[in-house]
């Protein structure tokens, strides 16, 4: 359950301010979570490998890896 917690709090955190993604009938999806898995969504492979970067900067914050 904390795990949940903390990775919620860290993907609002990588999400904030965020606009990438993709448009499925007019909803801008960029990741999918379920449980503990995570999957991040991108337009482009310059995106992901953004969102990677934040995610990463993120996780370093926080001393996640």
């Amino acid at each position: 359950m904390l795990f949940n917690i903390y990775s919620e709090f860290v993907m609002r955190q990588v999400l904030d301010n965020w606009n990438g993604g993709i448009t499925i009938i007019g909803s801008k999806i960029s990741n999918l979570r379920f449980a503990d898995d995570t999957t991040l969504i991108a337009a482009s492979q310059e995106e992901l490998v953004a969102l990677l970067n934040i995610l990463e900067q993120q996780c370093s914050l926080w001393s996640w890896y």
